[in-house]
């Protein structure tokens, strides 16, 4: 569980443990950056599922796009197969 953070050059770390590293390319930091925020881009996704049937926001086609969005990347994060 997060929160994660990039400590160094490529080296994702949880509290005092390193638990990942990037291979050490011209993009290894910008990847570890994007691994460690992870959790925060999940968190946002599940905040976001929790407000789709806000009665002001349904209908609308870009509230319906986000949401729809959303849901695809809970069901990637859970392994589970997107149509």
């Amino acid at each position: 569980p997060g929160p994660w953070r990039v400590v160094g050059y490529g080296t994702i770390a949880a509290g005092q443990s390193s638990i990942a590293e990037t291979a050490q390319a011209v993009n290894g930091s910008a990847n570890a950056r994007l691994i460690a925020a992870a959790p925060d881009g999940h968190k946002l996704a599940e905040h976001i599922c929790a407000m789709a049937n806000d009665a002001y926001l349904v209908g609308h086609p870009e509230w319906d796009e986000i949401v729809d969005e959303a849901l695809a990347l809970k069901a990637k994060v859970a392994g589970v197969a997107v149509k």
